[in-house]
């Protein structure tokens, strides 16, 4: 089966895409193994403001049941 040739160029085009992509994955891989710390920091961070969140809530829950009963 021969190929047209807009066919060739979508076929190279998504081989230089996937290149692209691989490209940004494997810096980012090696980038975590080099600073694995990066993301964990940043998922402290959430859980603070997270668990913060929560215990507002129940506080916020708690004074609007003072006034149900």
């Amino acid at each position: 089966m021969a190929y047209s040739a807009n066919q060739i160029r979508n076929k190279e085009q998504h081989r230089e895409d996937r290149k692209a992509h691989n490209d940004i994955t494997n810096k980012c891989v090696s980038e975590n193994f080099r600073n694995p710390t990066w993301k964990h920091k940043s998922n402290d961070n959430n859980a603070v403001i997270n668990k913060r969140l929560i215990n507002n809530i129940i506080l916020l829950e708690l004074f609007l049941f003072s006034f149900i009963t």
